[in-house]
């Protein structure tokens, strides 16, 4: 996919709202949803979260959110969040892109591995992922909601 262009987002771009709809519908398996600018907005200023978009003919078709490593015992830990694609541009091969280039990102942050969770109900996703080397850990995921904003 070499028309695919990939970006580091710094702010929130009120021109891709359709595309943030379509994109965050598409990772949460529904047919509509409406985004929160806010919340784009602090991801794209964070320090330590980068959001990507890939760009296709000035419209996002792909997101993903790199949390930077952080280390722990043993590991130096990134962490991919929100990964999508645009459901009509599902098999055109935008996520492998995104994907390739993630990893190669969090590589280049230090991380020695990659972590990410992702719904059971996301197969074609979890293909991905297993093509590209990630393997299922046996694990519960358990969170502690400490406030609700």
């Amino acid at each position: 996919m070499n028309n695919l262009e990939i970006v580091e987002s710094h702010f929130y771009d009120p021109q891709l709202a359709k595309d943030y709809d379509a994109l965050l519908a598409s990772l949460h398996l529904t047919e509509t949803f409406s985004h929160d600018r806010d919340e784009i907005q602090k991801v794209s200023e964070s320090s330590s979260s980068h959001l990507y978009l890939g760009m296709l003919a000035e419209r996002a078709v792909a997101m993903t959110t790199l949390i930077d490593p952080y280390d722990s015992i043993g590991h130096r830990t990134a962490r991919i969040e929100d990964f999508s694609v645009a459901r009509e541009h599902h098999r055109k091969g935008f996520a492998g892109v995104m994907l390739k280039f993630i990893i190669d990102q969090a590589s280049a942050k230090g991380a020695d591995r990659i972590e990410l969770t992702s719904s059971s109900k996301r197969e074609d996703a979890h293909g991905l992922y297993l093509k590209n080397g990630f393997t299922f850990v046996d694990t519960n995921i358990m969170r502690l909601i400490l406030s609700e904003n």
